[in-house]
């Protein structure tokens, strides 16, 4: 948020036109936006509802996962790398950021708030039809399918067949009921 302020004079272009009213005002997952106190020394009291893939940020802080030296040579340090169009950069979310792993569980309701670790629900929210517009590391973007999450490179050691991929073994019938009917990949 910080990074991208100057470039924008609407702060309304956070918001994704399905989810503008912050949580605070009523708003709730899929279609609430997330906003941080004012006080926070990096957003600054922005709300938003999209946001980014923690992997790719280059700030060293504590993430979502722990900052161990393991995590952090799991980052993204530049945009130059093969396959960029497959690397998550930013996305519709409940939160401003996440850490998404492999073995991140789907959430068990349409707009379950995201609990703990599990980062991969801060993206995985049907705003759309059972799809999620997403902007790639290449700067394309794309409207991918909420089961396809599993399958980007969020981070440079992230398993793209995990279990919760068609290539790792998952069924139709394990994904929770809201999810089933959903494209598989």
């Amino acid at each position: 948020m910080d990074a991208t302020r100057p470039y924008y004079k609407e702060p309304d272009l956070r918001c994704c036109p399905a989810a503008t009213k912050p949580y605070t005002e009523g708003g709730w997952p899929p279609f609430g936006a997330w906003s941080v106190d004012p006080g926070d020394f990096l957003t600054k009291g922005d709300y938003g509802s999209y946001g980014i893939n923690g992997w790719v940020e280059t700030r060293n802080m504590t993430d979502g996962v722990g900052m161990s030296q393991e995590n952090y040579l799991r980052r993204w340090k530049t945009p130059q790398v093969k396959g960029a169009g497959y690397v998550p950069l930013s996305m519709d979310a409940q939160w401003i950021d996440g850490w998404p792993g492999p073995t991140n569980e789907p959430p068990q309701y349409d707009g379950e708030p995201w609990q703990g670790r599990n980062n991969m629900a801060r993206f995985c929210i049907n705003r759309h039809n059972a799809t999620t517009n997403s902007v790639f590391l290449d700067w394309s973007v794309s409207r991918v399918g909420l089961k396809q999450l599993w399958m980007f490179k969020w981070h440079r050691k992230y398993d793209t067949a995990g279990p919760w991929t068609m290539a790792g073994g998952a069924q139709p019938e394990d994904w929770p009921e809201w999810m089933r009917s959903f494209k598989d990949y």
